[in-house]
């Protein structure tokens, strides 16, 4: 009777410090792939068509402070980041400064605007950043 009892004891804590162990040393998810200054390839433009409209412009993300900047040349713009889960963000809305530049520049800029509050996923492809409304392609971002 007694080694039945001491049998079902150590069961019941070999399942337990065998739980807790799994639970407390659980590997923690490595930071986003998206921390870091990515440089524009490509977006959509106007007419939908992927285009290699603001190509240098400079993106920075930073995950520390949840927070996404960009300068395509005249304005500096930034907002929120937050990820809802892996490879899924919240939208994007970006305010920036008002400077008055060339009407061209300034027409990139609210695309770049338009596209960004449009972005709900990314993904990497090879080296390159890809940013997504659904599923369909918004931007395209290599490392700068």
């Amino acid at each position: 009777m007694y080694r039945s009892v001491f049998i079902a004891c150590i069961v019941a804590l070999s399942c337990f410090f065998s739980s807790y162990s799994a639970t407390a040393t659980k590997p923690r998810l490595p930071p986003s792939g998206v921390q870091g200054t990515w440089v524009i390839v490509s977006q959509v433009d106007a007419k939908g068509n992927m285009d290699d409209l603001n190509m240098g412009s400079v993106i920075t993300i930073d995950l520390k402070t949840n927070a996404i900047t960009a300068n395509l040349g005249c304005n500096n713009m930034m907002g929120n980041w937050v990820e809802k889960k892996e490879n899924k963000i919240k939208k994007v809305a970006l305010a920036g400064t008002k400077m008055a530049c060339d009407a061209d520049l300034m027409r990139l800029e609210t695309l770049f605007g338009k596209n960004m509050a449009k972005v709900t996923s990314y993904k990497f492809n090879g080296a390159m950043l890809e940013f997504y409304n659904r599923r369909k392609l918004v931007m395209v971002l290599k490392r700068g």
